[in-house]
């Protein structure tokens, strides 16, 4: 009687597999049993080597102490997961497995998207070779942010959706070269896809290639009864030539995602330029955690202004980092650096610390204003940075209600019973919390409603766009609207004209900082700035 399974094994499970192999081999010694043995692991070395996709091996295994079974197994190597499928009988001889081709499919393609994957991807290159193929990598943004919001079965079929979206609208570009019939689109894992490009003679065909998946990504996508916001990275590799390897263009169209300014629109194309700044960032990793020890860290602040009659009212604590080698260096440059590496507690902490002096001086000079400061989502995760912010308000004698604190609404997504948890407790000494970059992520109004929320900060990219119609001026109102019915204040950041401002305080915006008013100054030159400012008021 013939038994069919199939079996998915973490790898040390398939080890202990092939240790079972090998028991056997030492046991009975026949021709046989070696030669299973060294199948086996010929198998293994080739699938973990990456050299194939799938091999088949045969198998000898106990199942009790006096009958062992002949196995005939496919084993291809699968998001780190060995799936074995194995054909066995009590007769001495091997079948052919009738699951090979299903097998095939799983080896070659995304579990979650069912597109290709990087091995059928390697696969197609094999024998396509001729063209000028170069390989985009587009990068989903946002997504842990879906992840907390809708969950991550959901989100999965959210990305089924965007995939489906992006490949389909792929195919009305010949340029963009099918992997299979029905598909254009390669998954990389997770929140990576690729696509492969015969630029032929157009100098423009990779720019057609991103105007035409940012069509199929409206923002915001509509998914079902909710309106979700998700944006992309695009990243192209140099030419594909014979000799280099599929992997090796990813890593050159990763290079160029990471070569993208934080939070601006738009693709990179690869150059060796790019290599040195990546040298750059790990150069900047290296030493960022000596920063603060060696006082390279600056403050810059710039004016938060009142609407209503032009006076100063805060400033918005904004850090630099004066490199010895690199010069003055911004924080869209460091900062993600700072939290991958656990370093940005350390600088939150400064810059709190830093801040709180300076507003207390400004205090004992006469110039009653407020310091705003910026918390990042891990910042969001230190229980003990209340504790910390008390302390250095009593050693700095500067009321609670002085210190104004910034979170980026995505930031609460990340964990948001302890960030709700810790924003509670700082409104509960006085602190005033204010969400920063109001109106880019999930769940505004639950934010407005739930939480004890000083205020909103309306995001620059949406105060920009006023200059371009009606339709996003009704946007900021509905904005402006929604934070005065529910008793919150109203920041507009980014203004930089004055028609931008008449706009903002009809709309009954309290709040306002940008070029028009000042560019971020040194922390030191506040009270000279606010002592001219009035001047000119006065004037």
């Amino acid at each position: 009687m013939d038994i069919t399974s199939i079996f998915t094994l973490s790898l040390p499970l398939f080890i202990l597999l092939c240790a079972a192999q090998t028991f056997v081999a030492f046991t009975f010694r026949t021709f046989w049993h070696y030669a299973c043995t060294a199948i086996t692991a010929f198998s293994l070395l080739l699938v973990l080597a990456g050299l194939t996709g799938m091999v088949s091996a045969l198998l000898l295994l106990p199942i009790c102490a006096a009958t062992l079974i002949w196995g005939c197994a496919q084993l291809a190597l699968l998001a780190r997961t060995f799936i074995t499928c194995v054909n066995s009988t009590n007769e001495s001889r091997v079948r052919n497995l009738n699951e090979s081709a299903t097998l095939q499919h799983l080896a070659l393609h995304d579990s979650t998207t069912g597109l290709p994957n990087q091995q059928r991807l390697q696969q197609w290159r094999h024998h396509h070779t001729e063209g000028q193929h170069v390989l985009c990598v587009i990068k989903l943004t946002d997504v842990s942010q879906l992840n907390q919001t809708l969950g991550y079965q959901t989100t999965d079929l959210v990305l089924i959706q965007i995939a489906q979206r992006i490949n389909k609208s792929l195919f009305a570009i010949d340029a963009v070269k099918p992997l299979e019939n029905d598909k254009k689109l390669v998954s990389l894992g997770g929140v990576r896809f690729a696509l492969i490009i015969d630029q032929g003679n157009s100098s423009h065909i990779v720019e057609t290639v991103y105007q035409q998946i940012k069509k199929a990504l409206p923002d915001p996508i509509p998914y079902e009864s909710m309106m979700l916001s998700l944006s992309f990275e695009m990243g192209v590799s140099g030419q594909i030539s014979d000799a280099k390897q599929i992997a090796e263009c990813i890593q050159q169209a990763q290079t160029a995602i990471d070569y993208l300014s934080p939070g601006l629109e738009g693709y990179a194309a690869y150059t060796q330029d790019m290599d040195i700044f990546n040298k750059t960032q790990q150069k900047l990793l290296s030493d960022l955690s000596q920063a603060i020890k060696l006082q390279q860290l600056s403050l810059f602040s710039q004016p938060i202004i009142n609407l209503e009659n032009k006076q100063l009212i805060a400033a918005e604590s904004l850090i630099r980092w004066r490199h010895p080698e690199f010069g003055l260096i911004e924080p869209e440059r460091f900062i993600e650096l700072a939290q991958r590496t656990g370093v940005i507690y350390s600088i939150t902490q400064w810059v709190a610390k830093t801040s709180i002096q300076a507003c207390s001086q400004w205090h004992q000079q006469g110039l009653e204003i407020d310091v705003s400061i910026n918390l990042s989502s891990k910042d969001l995760l230190q229980h003990e940075f209340v504790d910390f912010l008390a302390q250095e308000l009593d050693t700095h004698h500067l009321q609670a209600s002085a210190l104004i604190v910034e979170i980026r609404e995505q930031a609460l997504m990340q964990e948001p019973v302890i960030s709700h948890s810790i924003i509670e407790r700082l409104a509960a000494i006085g602190i005033k919390v204010v969400i920063d970059d109001f109106g880019t992520g999930f769940s505004s109004l639950s934010h407005l409603r739930a939480l004890p929320l000083h205020g909103i900060k309306i995001d620059r990219q949406f105060i920009k766009l006023m200059n371009k119609g009606k339709k996003h001026q009704t946007l900021v109102n509905t904005m402006v609207d929604l934070s005065r019915n529910l008793h919150r204040k109203v920041f507009a950041e980014g203004i930089e004209d004055i028609e931008q401002e008449k706009v903002l305080k009809s709309m009954g915006c309290q709040y306002a900082q940008g070029f028009v008013y000042s560019r971020p100054i040194e922390i030191e030159g506040i009270a000279s700035w606010a002592k001219q400012w009035q001047q000119q008021l006065e004037s």
